[in-house]
């Protein structure tokens, strides 16, 4: 099993970061994966991945919302079962200044190490992604 992780304050109230989390059209400004949900964002639907490769192409990926609650936390699990399997989240609390996020996921099966590798999904391309919306919410 292996983890990516990143934790830190955003200056921003838990609604604004949500806002930024709940609309996928607008990922693609902050956040290296792309996203589609077509029936909405509810547990138990699908949501639909672009994940970058290296070279600039994109793998299509769905995975199945396991959490969505409101200013509190989006999370989803994909990947072939057994082979590599990752549930991906962000979660929300209140913080004196703004909101604590945390975004990390867990990785698991045979090739768990060797996807992580390859694709770089390590605690500081997560870091690199919470900056990033970090970025996106100052800016809007």
């Amino acid at each position: 099993m292996r983890r990516a992780h990143d934790e830190r304050i955003l200056p921003h109230p838990p609604a604004a970061v949500w806002a930024a989390l709940i609309d996928l059209p607008a990922w693609d400004r902050w956040n290296m994966v792309t996203a589609t949900a077509p029936a909405g964002l509810v547990a138990g639907e699908d949501l639909h991945l672009r994940i970058p490769l290296p070279g600039g192409r994109r793998l299509p990926a769905r995975a199945r919302l396991v959490a969505v609650e409101t200013e509190r936390a989006l999370r989803w699990r994909g990947g072939p079962r057994g082979v590599f399997v990752g549930e991906h989240g962000y979660r929300l609390s209140p913080a004196e200044g703004g909101t604590r996020l945390v975004h990390e996921e867990v990785f698991s099966g045979v090739a768990a190490g060797l996807v992580t590798r390859l694709l770089g999904l390590d605690d500081r391309a997560y870091g690199r992604v919470s900056a990033a919306l970090d970025r996106y919410l100052r800016e809007r």
